[in-house]
């Protein structure tokens, strides 16, 4: 078994990384993994419940999503796949489109599965675009 670990800061109570056990880190790193090396066709049919829903939880602790999501009833298109240029065998980021039930709106995100955080927001309404720059 192999694990990669990418420290993020010195403090992570500062950039809100949570802290976690062991076996929760093993399943964070297999749900990373399955998600960068699922092959982007077809990549529905291989995708499990558990790693759609990680993908979704991990854009939803984006403050910055959740804040504009919150109190609306939204549906979840996952996933799309793009490759990373280095190693083009692997996936680097996952997208998301949150669909918003009771208004046109819609909100884009980019999840980068090397830094491990959403690193894109486009909010879409029928006031127009806008890409939202992604708070550290």
């Amino acid at each position: 078994m192999e694990l990669d670990f990418t420290v993020k800061s010195e403090n992570p109570v500062a950039s809100n990384y949570d802290e976690l056990n062991p076996e929760e880190l093993l399943q964070r790193q297999a749900m990373i993994e399955q998600l960068r090396t699922i092959p982007r066709v077809d990549s529905d049919e291989n995708l499990s419940d558990d790693t759609r829903n990680f993908v979704i939880s991990e854009a939803m602790k984006n403050s910055q999503i959740s804040s504009i999501l919150a109190g609306f009833t939204y549906s979840v298109e996952c996933c799309s796949f793009s490759v990373d240029r280095q190693n083009p065998v692997f996936n680097q980021h996952v997208g998301l489109k949150f669909h918003v039930q009771e208004k046109y709106l819609f909100v884009t995100v980019t999840y980068d599965l090397k830094q491990e955080k959403v690193v894109a927001i486009l909010k879409g309404s029928s006031d127009g675009f806008a890409i939202i720059p992604v708070e550290n």
